[in-house]
């Protein structure tokens, strides 16, 4: 599963100019260098930029589902078949997820701002012969990458018995400031998933 995926979309995000939510017919998609209209327009809503999620997804080919259980939008290319899933790992220490976060009126997990070490769990399946790489990124609502972590597996299934392998690992990042910051699941160079994290400052 890919979750909202936007390869060479060209859009530029947080934007300052207004605290209102309108329309913003001057904003232009731009998808692999060309301009994609829409019969939706984009979005102007508390300083971001919102476009619509299936009229992106479906110019790049991808299949869009929702799931109202979890509010996660989620996209699926099925380009390599190989599925992967990333889950942020409580330990209770004063380190981590200790805190809450309140987004759009639900509780969330919370990291503190500054130095964290931020585990991790990810998982593969449908997984082929051969050597592969993986990646976990942490990056800003910005796209800006603030700290990562890359592997390779001689991949064998009958070493496995099942098309599956799973990795736990620890990422060192500074947080700079409150706000929301994704963590990034790559396999052979390929976009799979991302889960959000919420940084807040401790009071």
């Amino acid at each position: 599963m890919r979750k909202i995926k936007f390869f060479g979309i060209i859009i530029c995000i947080l934007l300052t100019l207004t605290l209102t939510a309108f329309a913003a017919s001057n904003i232009k998609i731009v998808i692999d260098g060309k301009e994609a209209v829409s019969s939706v327009q984009p979005i102007m809503q508390n300083g971001s930029i919102m476009v619509p999620l299936r009229f992106v997804s479906d110019q790049l080919g991808l299949d869009v589902k929702w799931d109202a259980s979890t509010q996660t939008a989620s996209i699926n290319s099925n380009k390599s078949g190989v599925s992967g899933s990333v889950i942020l790992i409580s330990n209770g220490s004063s380190e981590d997820d200790e805190g809450n976060a309140n987004l759009n009126g639900v509780n969330v997990k919370a990291w503190q701002t500054g130095d964290q070490m931020i585990p991790f769990y990810a998982s593969f399946d449908n997984v082929s012969d051969g050597v592969h790489n993986y990646k976990i990124i942490i990056k800003d609502s910005s796209g800006n990458e603030l700290s990562s972590e890359k592997n390779s597996i001689d991949f064998k299934v009958e070493d496995y018995f099942v098309p599956f392998f799973y990795y736990t690992g620890l990422l060192n990042v500074n947080f700079p400031c409150e706000g929301t910051y994704w963590l990034e699941l790559y396999f052979d160079d390929e976009f799979l998933n991302k889960t959000a994290i919420y940084a807040v400052t401790e009071e």
